[in-house]
């Protein structure tokens, strides 16, 4: 799984759906245990699958999936990615 710092997570959401989620309604969604907490050098992170499911409300089932083609396909749509904001 990877992990993304709070303030990552806060970025995430906001543009998931396109409106302000700050850093602390993502604390918020740690405190509650509605996602995991990893604590590692005196810093909070969490899971970015479980992020992206509580916000897409995606089934573990879609989000497995979706991990597994953008691993597979990641050259590509990386390459895609530069290419479009380079203009």
């Amino acid at each position: 799984m990877y992990r993304v710092s709070i303030q990552e997570a806060s970025s995430i959401a906001t543009n998931i759906l396109n409106r302000k989620v700050t850093q602390s309604n993502i604390s918020y969604l740690i405190q509650y245990g509605v996602v995991d907490k990893i604590k590692q050098d005196d810093t909070l992170y969490l899971h970015k699958e479980q992020l992206l499911n509580y916000f897409m409300n995606l089934k573990s089932k879609e989000l497995k999936l979706i991990i597994k083609l953008v691993k597979k396909h990641r050259q590509e749509i990386e390459k895609a990615w530069y290419e479009y904001f380079k203009k």
